[in-house]
């Protein structure tokens, strides 16, 4: 794989946290971020405490992130994506204690946090709801910033265009160059963890390649540098951005620009 394309990547991501448009963003929109990602840190402790006194809280959240992000899911459905959740993440014993880092989990740890993913995926829709794709990760990523990735289209567009770039060697149904296109969510007719893993590998590869190349602080201080920001908006204490929401909002605000990305 050629890492050029990701460290360009890279670089434009820690520019626009620093002073581009991922920083406008936050800039703009810090009293709806700062005390929604602070009621998300109180929320992921009170779960680890004891879950059974925040099941409306948890219902609550879910049902403002999807007003926020427009992901136009069924209100009468919204109390079955915490319900589902909520069950399995107490199965997988991550309400008493944090899920797998995904920026330092090995190839299990990050199949499982993809499993766990679907799992509740199948859940809501066996109970009756739609596919909550999106608002789902947005969800989990809300709850678990170092573990969980944020899926929308924008976000999408820029990780196919990456791997358009990364792997213009490759057919484009190849494997290793298909995995990275995540609109193909059904595989064969069935529901497969491929696409979503697919999105935390994207990830990794951006992290090494920072690290690689000496930029990891500069990714990290430039997601504290936005946090600060967001925490000084009233209510905003336990707010958390991670490396995670600097790299993702960058995809997001470039939409599959290959030269916004910073791929060439």
């Amino acid at each position: 794989m050629n890492n050029e394309p990701t460290l360009g990547l890279v670089r434009a991501a820690i520019a626009s946290a620093n002073c581009g448009a991922t920083l406008d963003y936050f800039r703009e929109n810090a009293y709806t971020h700062g005390p929604l990602r602070s009621r998300f840190a109180l929320l992921a402790a009170g779960l680890a405490d004891s879950d059974s006194g925040f099941r409306e809280e948890a219902v609550s959240l879910v049902g403002e992130v999807n007003g926020i992000y427009h992901t136009r899911y069924s209100v009468a459905h919204l109390s079955t994506i915490v319900d589902a959740a909520v069950s399995r993440l107490r199965q997988a014993d991550w309400l008493a204690k944090a899920p797998p880092a995904l920026l330092s989990c090995g190839v299990s740890e990050r199949s499982t946090v993809a499993q766990v993913y679907m799992d509740i995926l199948r859940s809501v829709v066996r109970c009756g709801g739609k596919n909550p794709w999106s608002l789902l990760t947005k969800w989990l990523h809300l709850l678990y910033p170092d573990t969980y990735v944020i899926y929308d289209q924008n976000a999408s567009a820029s990780i196919k265009r990456w791997s358009d770039v990364v792997n213009a060697n490759l057919s484009e149904s190849a494997l290793d160059r298909l995995q990275f296109d995540t609109e193909n969510r059904r595989w064969n007719g069935s529901y497969e963890l491929t696409w979503y893993v697919g999105l935390l590998k994207f990830y990794q590869e951006c992290w090494d390649v920072s690290v690689a190349n000496g930029l990891d602080g500069d990714l990290v201080r430039a997601a504290d540098s936005i946090q600060v920001i967001l925490r000084r908006v009233p209510s905003s204490n336990h707010c958390r951005i991670t490396v995670v929401d600097v790299v993702d909002c960058h995809l997001w605000r470039c939409n599959g620009d290959g030269r916004k990305l910073g791929l060439y």
